[in-house]
């Protein structure tokens, strides 16, 4: 379910095209109820082991499984969903309060956002800590360091809060054939593998699913560069502290920034000037799961810190170290003249594209404009114009023809099957 694609086109738009036409209202509408439905039937807000996390999809009915599966909440990349739904919740308080309307709702749910990170990075070690097939989160004072988990949702989570997913209806409410249980999710499938979660195979890892990835990273950067760019230093949720003690929602993006780029480049433990930027488990001591070196771009992820970064805080030191500068500089350079990387992978696209647009890239550069278009990224110059300003050759129209096309009930997609209807291609998976 692509909710929080569509949440975050909807606010970019709101940044970038204040004229709509006479479907504005209709996309105005749409939005809300797109925003009532993903916090309602796809998560639950709140500090607990689970909540203000996002399902992936819900309710798909998959052939290849047993009809006992056909009916669950999935979870996965929840870091990615997680900074795609905060950066959405800077903007939308940006327009809220441009239009002198209420933001209580919008700072409380950036608050348990942020706080559901910080979470996740609290939590991450204790996973690694144990080989009980029943984690429960006992965080050291030392755990809240940048290395983070992508999930912490248990089956627990969703049955204790069966009520909240299905309309506040009780269990012999609610029609078993369309009750959601957990099909899937990292802290799940790690929390199941007991002992065997520590092991190496040959040269795979068993387990370690829930770890960081630089994906991950990339994604919690953009929430922060929106909340720099929107939410002044002065708000906070009631004057509610975090986790460190910070009750600024903005100064709290920064420390989330900080600790997440000082854990990519060795700063945090000691580990030399020239630390290639490995990604490693600092319980196991192996290197993440996925996607674990960052050296190639190490360039690019400092100075898209150092550009979003808070005035007055630590500073861009924190960011790069020697080996960021060379070879790193010289490589990233070399990447941005070519765009070499959108021709390797779709995967590889997508991060040098949101990177790309988080140095504030030109729009109309050759080979970043080919490469956006080659991969079909069109989301990447609009990040662009909304952090930097600047033209942007994907037109408003190709935009609002996204919003009038997604369906008022919200996306869907009923079935698996070749060929069954739906609204359009780009809608809904």
């Amino acid at each position: 379910m692509r909710i929080k694609y569509y949440l975050s086109i909807l606010t970019f738009m709101g940044i970038t095209c204040p004229t709509i036409a006479q479907t504005h209202q209709l996309n105005h509408d749409k939005y809300w109820y797109y925003r009532y439905r993903l916090e309602n039937n796809f998560m639950k807000q709140g500090k607990e082991q689970g909540a203000s996390l996002i399902a992936n999809e819900r309710g798909i009915t998959n052939p290849n499984v047993g009809a006992s599966n056909n009916v669950f909440l999935k979870f996965g990349d929840q870091t990615i969903t997680l900074g795609l739904y905060i950066a959405s919740l800077a903007l939308e308080y940006n327009l809220l309060a441009q239009n002198n309307q209420s933001t209580e709702e919008t700072i409380q749910d950036l608050y348990y956002a942020m706080w559901a990170f910080n979470r996740l990075d609290e939590n991450e070690e204790s996973l690694f800590r144990t080989n009980s097939d029943m984690v429960i989160p006992s965080p050291q004072q030392s755990d809240l360091n940048g290395f983070f988990g992508r999930d912490d949702v248990n089956e627990e989570f969703v049955q204790n809060n069966i009520m909240h997913f299905n309309n506040n209806k009780t269990p012999s409410q609610i029609n078993s054939a369309n009750m959601p249980t957990l099909m899937g999710s990292d802290w799940e499938i790690d929390e199941s593998r007991e002992e065997n979660r520590l092991m190496t195979v040959g040269n795979s890892r068993v387990g370690g699913l829930t770890e960081m990835s630089q994906d991950q990273v990339f994604y919690m950067m953009l929430g922060c560069a929106m909340i720099h760019k929107f939410v002044p230093t002065s708000v906070s949720h009631n004057n509610e502290p975090f986790q460190d003690g910070e009750v600024s929602i903005s100064q709290e993006s920064e420390n989330i920034l900080h600790r997440m780029i000082r854990y990519m480049n060795g700063k945090h433990q000691n580990k030399g000037a020239y630390w290639p930027w490995a990604l490693y488990n600092p319980i196991t001591g192996n290197e993440v799961f996925r996607e674990a070196e960052s050296w190639l771009w190490s360039y690019g992820i400092a100075n898209a810190a150092c550009i979003n970064d808070l005035a007055g805080g630590p500073g861009c030191g924190d960011f790069y170290n020697a080996y960021s500068i060379f070879p790193g500089g010289f490589l990233w350079n070399l990447q941005a003249f070519t765009g070499a990387p959108y021709q390797t992978s779709h995967d590889n696209a997508h991060m040098f594209g949101l990177l790309m647009a988080m140095n504030g890239a030109n729009n109309f550069s050759p080979s970043h404009e080919t490469g956006y278009l080659y991969r079909n990224l069109q989301h990447i110059p609009m990040i662009r114009q909304v952090l930097f300003g600047g033209g942007n050759p994907v037109s408003n129209g190709y935009y609002q023809s996204l919003l009038n096309d997604a369906p008022c009930e919200g996306p869907y997609f009923f079935n698996w099957a070749p060929g069954t209807p739906s609204h359009n291609a780009a809608s809904f998976e």
